[in-house]
């Protein structure tokens, strides 16, 4: 985060609705809402409480059970938003909650240090690296870039795919992360490409 410091505020839009965010110990968090955030913390409090104790009373509510009643249709998912984005969650661990994944994150502070752009022939290589077929419709690799397409996370302008409510960083990340592959660990060819071997770099 060599553009922002310590204390700074960012706007982060979640979904349509805007959050502020600020930078604490070089991480980004969501600012907190004070009384929810002492609330939750009481809740957890208790659980650890009743951890450590004989007690066969049932467990002290807590956020997996909200979670859970979500799954069930007890709250909505503007309500679970306004809860994760209130207890100063950090906004990468935000982004990884499985709750808020069709959710769009505009992120400053991630578009202004991830890639804007990478060739179609860029993510093609990167395939043919992880042994991933890239020849037609039928291919995972395929169908994940039509799918991310349409889904918005990524546009493609002249051979290019470029931001859309997503960053190229997280999109290749989360594909890569899927087949439990590290950037670091790719090994790149004699022949590949500058853009992609500057493109694994900046990911490691």
């Amino acid at each position: 985060m060599t553009k922002y410091n310590e204390g700074d505020e960012i706007t982060v839009t979640v979904g349509g609705r805007k959050f502020t965010t600020f930078i604490t110990d070089g991480v980004q968090r969501f600012k907190t809402n004070t009384a929810i955030s002492a609330y939750v913390d009481a809740g957890g409090r208790a659980f650890n409480a009743w951890n450590r104790s004989d007690r066969t009373t049932p467990e002290p509510y807590t956020l997996n059970d909200l979670a859970t009643e979500y799954q069930e249709g007890k709250h909505t998912q503007d309500d679970m938003l306004t809860l994760y984005t209130s207890i100063g969650y950090s906004v990468a661990g935000f982004a990884d909650l499985s709750l808020f994944h069709d959710l769009d994150i505009r992120n400053p502070v991630w578009e202004d240090e991830h890639y804007a752009k990478l060739s179609s022939k860029a993510f093609e290589e990167l395939m043919g690296l992880i042994n991933e077929p890239y020849r037609h419709n039928g291919d995972e690799a395929v169908r994940f870039v039509f799918d991310t397409v349409s889904e918005g996370k990524w546009k493609v302008n002249k051979g290019d795919l470029v931001n859309g409510t997503d960053t190229i960083d997280r999109v290749v990340l989360g594909f890569l992360g899927a087949r439990e592959i590290e950037p670091w660990d790719i090994e790149v060819k004699e022949d590949t490409s500058d853009e992609l071997k500057g493109f694994l770099k900046h990911l490691s």
